[in-house]
């Protein structure tokens, strides 16, 4: 369960919906499934899908008929789609992911076509970006990203580049609100 503003999100199963995301606001009447991602008794998410939280927005894992590109999914109340355009992003599973102060998802998963191994990745904004410092293993090897923990703009994890061996790692993100904004006025 995770709270994201004055709701909480949960994965609940029913044999008419399958397992999927469902959020209460604490009444009765206000408890149910969010949306049917996998149309029918198909199941959009499982018992391992990650639920993290910033404000008032859901982020989550699981799988859409509609979207099956999609792999990372948004929900504001009763509301879901997916978090970025999986047109022109290609993710393979995501294992792991935290939210920093400014509301950036960092989590981990390997891009598909081409693909660059297992790696840290960043949402901001509905865009998945590239960030210097996030492709710490060569090639397809990937680093292989593990135990996220976001203290501010920082995250910290473990990971390898292939040299060393597992160890502490930090990616300090920039004020991506203002690169956003001074880039694109």
């Amino acid at each position: 369960m995770t709270r994201a503003g004055n709701r909480l999100y949960f994965v609940g199963t029913s044999p008419s919906l399958g397992t999927e995301l469902y959020v209460s606001d604490g009444s009765v009447a206000g408890t149910g499934p969010v949306a049917d991602l996998f149309v029918g008794s198909g199941s959009g998410l499982t018992g391992t899908s990650l639920l993290v939280a910033s404000g008032n927005t859901l982020y989550f894992t699981g799988t859409s008929s509609t979207e099956p590109g999609c792999r990372l999914f948004r929900a504001e109340g009763n509301l879901a789609s997916c978090a970025y355009d999986p047109a022109t992003t290609f993710l393979g599973p995501i294992m792991d992911a935290v939210v920093t102060a400014s509301g950036a998802v960092v989590f981990t998963a390997v891009r598909t076509g081409p693909s660059d191994g297992e790696e840290l990745r960043v949402l901001f904004n509905g865009q998945v970006i590239n960030v210097p410092g996030t492709d710490l293993g060569p090639g397809t090897l990937g680093s292989a990203p593990s135990e996220l923990v976001a203290q501010g703009e920082n995250v910290y994890f473990r990971a390898t580049d292939s040299q060393s061996g597992i160890e502490l790692w930090q990616l300090t993100l920039p004020d991506l609100a203002a690169v956003f904004r001074d880039s694109f006025e």
